[in-house]
């Protein structure tokens, strides 16, 4: 069985204040939003590609 991502973490980066804030793969793959603890921006995030298994080829393990 290959080793899970899921909580491995991931940085976003606010759009607006640049404050980056790290996340686990699988908080990401259950949320579609993020409010920056840097200004307070909701910042919308694409998360489909973490909730498809087996999207994580071609990634550094």
């Amino acid at each position: 069985m290959p080793a899970s991502h899921d909580q491995d973490e991931i940085g976003v980066i606010c759009p607006v204040c640049d404050y980056e804030t790290s996340k686990s793969i699988d908080w990401i793959r259950n949320h579609t939003q993020l409010e920056c603890s840097g200004c307070g921006q909701v910042i919308d995030i694409e998360s489909r590609n973490f909730r498809t298994a087996g999207r994580t080829r071609g990634l550094a393990d």
